[in-house]
């Protein structure tokens, strides 16, 4: 196994068909993949090769010693500018930091953020997602990690719901041009997935972005919010009117289709529907896929988001109804499965829970701590990382379903961490 390329270990674990399979199978390979990205790591990152120098890791370390050296998440929101695309040289220096392959670029200053992020595109791709204080967290993946990434959430989506969905319609409630996660990775999973995918919305600036989430400061940025909420109000208007539009044409032809969107927009676009005594009932085997988080207005349940799914829609819940947990660090998706609705823990990656001191939790039976994971499908980064999560997990795994490894069966952000997700942000973006 040792001769074996990285590329092609990845290959042969990133399948469909190993969701089914025991992770008992796979834990050795996932070790050998964890220990050489170790030393990658700790040859190509120096904010990773400093954390192993500060915890006394070696290079030749073993994966239980690895927790030691696991990244916050906040890391990849500590960039020393407020506004990078004015500081492309300080932003790409704590960049580099990071990242396992240096940027040797100059970019010029920029008046707009979005503008910077397409510019450096040609050398990095550079994903988002922001929270509560509008600070983005900025993850760069080059061409190797987002292939990786793509292939991942594509492969976990077919092992959940069924090859039948490769010949399915896919309407995607988002933009066709942005950095955000939750938007980017969507569109190129189910182009990975489908021939036929439709997408709602033209772009969203990482500048609208960060106007919307980011506190104003000054009355002038107070201003500029206001009226990028009320576009907001607008766009999300426009966008309940297409999703209509789409889903009725899909249910006159009775056409399969996976519908995707955040929790809040499939939750405005189902209420709208019952206000208006209007049922558009999906035909056959018709999905629908959330994912960002499950960010609702205050007082309404999943329970709730669930009934009021099959009563605009006719889609039952977990059997037709899939919801996916992950965040803007990590290239893999926890899918929930059809049968029980438990989000699933694909064997290519190693999932820990860690106690308040983030030392490591027993693996068996149901336990409750800090998320974290080593993610070795994370080439230009360092993927071992500690999340702001608060999650339990059954590692006896579903007890509905018959795919094994262990399930996440509830999560919860930790009070004292900064609430954020792509649901979040997508909420403010269209005026809510």
């Amino acid at each position: 196994m040792k001769q074996l390329k990285l590329t092609s270990l990845l290959d042969y674990l990133v399948r469909k068909e190993n969701l089914w399979k025991s992770p008992e199978k796979f834990e050795l390979l996932l070790e050998e993949l964890i220990t050489r990205m170790h030393r990658f790591y700790y040859d190509r990152s120096s904010v990773y090769r400093k954390l192993c120098d500060l915890e006394g890791v070696s290079q030749t370390a073993r994966v239980d010693d690895l927790y030691k050296v696991m990244l916050i998440d906040r890391v990849f929101k500590s960039y020393p500018t407020e506004y990078p695309e004015r500081e492309p040289g300080k932003f790409i220096a704590w960049l580099n930091k990071i990242m396992t392959k240096p940027l040797r670029v100059t970019v010029t200053p920029k008046r707009s953020l979005q503008k910077f992020l397409d510019d450096l595109s040609q050398y990095i791709w550079l994903s988002y997602s922001s929270g509560t204080t509008g600070r983005f967290t900025f993850i760069p993946r080059d061409e190797q990690t987002k292939e990786f990434c793509i292939r991942s959430f594509a492969e976990a989506a077919v092992a959940i719901s069924g090859d039948y969905v490769r010949n399915m319609h896919f309407i995607l409630a988002l933009p066709r041009k942005t950095h955000l996660f939750i938007s980017w990775i969507p569109k190129e999973v189910a182009e990975r997935i489908s021939g036929k995918v439709t997408v709602l919305l033209n772009e969203i600036s990482a500048d609208i972005v960060r106007a919307r989430t980011k506190p104003p400061a000054t009355f002038s940025e107070k201003v500029k919010s206001s009226i990028i909420g009320l576009l907001g109000g607008i766009m999300k208007s426009k966008l309940i009117k297409k999703l209509y539009s789409e889903v009725e044409k899909a249910v006159a032809k009775r056409e399969e289709i996976i519908l995707f969107g955040s929790m809040p927009v499939m939750y405005a676009f189902c209420k709208k529907l019952v206000e208006r005594g209007e049922r558009l009932e999906l035909p056959g085997r018709s999905i629908v896929v959330t994912g960002g988080g499950f960010k609702l207005e205050k007082g309404v349940s999943i329970e709730q988001f669930n009934k009021l799914l099959y009563e605009a829609l006719g889609i039952p819940a977990p059997e037709r109804h899939v919801d996916g947990y992950g965040m803007c660090e990590c290239n893999i998706l926890f899918y929930s499965c059809v049968e029980g609705g438990e989000k699933h823990v694909p064997p290519w990656v190693k999932v820990l829970l860690l106690d308040e001191e983030l030392r490591p939790l027993p693996e068996y039976g149901r336990q409750t701590g800090r998320l974290a994971f080593f993610d070795p499908l994370a080439q230009s980064y360092p993927g071992f990382i500690i999340t702001g999560d608060k999650v339990t997990i059954n590692w006896n795994g579903c007890s509905k379903c018959s795919r094994e490894g262990p399930v996440i069966e509830k999560i919860e952000r930790i009070k004292s961490e900064e609430g954020r997700g792509c649901a979040l942000v997508l909420g403010k973006i269209l005026g809510e």
